[in-house]
């Protein structure tokens, strides 16, 4: 197994500044446009599919009215500013958690900036590291439009999820709706809350980890501003430069041989497949291949590129090389055959992505 340098310089130059490019301009119409169902074993939810939350998960409905899937809108289709709280477990069991500011002029520009990180030890707020901030900001695009959660293809929300009406709460000063998306194979309920005064606006949602019962992540908005001043905003760019995948194009720039997910979690589709090149001379590889799939509510990202500096080495899932970043709830399943690199993100259960993670060995 590569050193933690090795995987801090990976994560770095190819997860969150991945991030900062898969989200920028156009990247939801490409992703429907060019979608499709995965060609891959579908699990049957891994271990969870014992259905652990008692009627929420693999069985479906389990005793509730079916509803009909909510409308929704998002923050970055507006301008507005929000503050926003987030909670998640990390692969030790550890509570962590996070504030971030968005800032949106619903003209395409987003910003997000990490305002504080709780630290389990103290037990209290601090500011976060400078790289952290940097980090956090240039990934902003990817990290709304698709790391938080949004409704996708209509037939998957249906196919995979059992949808009921639950308790609505007060989020920062507004009276939401709730409604409980219940994942039909175990692989973890997620509960959302809207305003449907204001267009279904998305405030605040949550994901259950179906092995522990816990609360794997939540997102919670804190404060609301609508038309705030943005004058003087530095919206970021991206790192990389992302394109629409062409094999007889780009295949011979990435140097490997692609394999395809030999497993996904069940009623995962593929939402658009990218080829990235990233700008920093210092990165291990100047490209990679990415594939982003959905099962209509979370997205998984399968990411493969070159790094000659792993010559004669093999990292194979589900050996555990999973681990959550600091400043980031999803989890990140990283191995390699040779110099053939392939990783895996997402929020779905940790032992899915290994499973992802280990279908990519050829």
């Amino acid at each position: 197994m590569r050193t933690c340098s090795l995987l801090a310089a990976v994560s770095a130059f190819f997860i969150l500044p991945l991030a900062s490019c898969l989200g920028d301009a156009g990247a939801s119409t490409s992703a429907s446009a060019t979608g499709g169902v995965a060609q891959a074993t579908v699990g049957s939810g891994s271990a969870a599919s014992q259905n652990p939350l008692g009627g929420h998960g693999s069985t479906g409905a389990g005793g509730f009215n079916q509803q009909s899937i909510p409308t929704l809108s998002y923050p970055e289709e507006r301008w507005i500013r929000l503050e926003r709280e987030i909670w998640y477990l990390d692969l030790d069991g550890v509570q962590r958690g996070l504030r971030d500011q968005l800032l949106s002029d619903g003209n395409g520009n987003v910003r997000l900036d990490l305002l504080e990180v709780w630290d389990p030890v103290g037990l209290s707020w601090g500011p976060p590291s400078a790289e952290q901030a940097e980090t956090y900001t240039r990934g902003s695009v990817w990290n709304v439009t698709h790391r938080d959660l949004h409704l996708g293809r209509a037939v998957a929300l249906q196919s995979n999820y059992a949808w009921s009406l639950i308790g609505g709460m007060s989020v920062a000063g507004r009276n939401t709706t709730g409604t409980l998306a219940a994942n039909r194979y175990g692989l973890g309920d997620v509960a959302l809350y809207h305003d449907d005064n204001d267009g279904g606006l998305l405030l605040a949602w949550s994901v259950t980890d179906p092995a522990t019962h816990q609360v794997m992540v939540s997102l919670t908005t804190t404060l609301i501003e609508l038309q705030p001043d943005l004058n003087g905003v530095g919206w970021p760019q991206p790192s990389v430069q992302r394109v629409p995948y062409d094999a007889r194009q780009h295949l011979p720039l990435l140097g490997i041989s692609l394999v395809p997910p030999g497993y996904l979690p069940p009623g995962s589709y593929l939402e658009a497949s990218w080829f990235s090149s990233l700008t920093q001379p210092s990165a291990p590889s100047p490209s990679a291949k990415l594939d982003a799939y959905s099962d209509g509510l979370r997205t998984l990202v399968v990411i493969q590129y070159r790094d000659d500096s792993l010559a004669g080495t093999n990292v194979i899932p589900p050996i555990p090389v999973g681990m959550r970043l600091a400043d980031d709830w999803e989890i990140l399943v990283r191995g390699n055959q040779d110099v053939r690199v392939f990783s895996v993100q997402g929020s779905f259960p940790a032992l899915d992505l290994q499973l992802v993670s280990a279908g990519l060995v050829e």
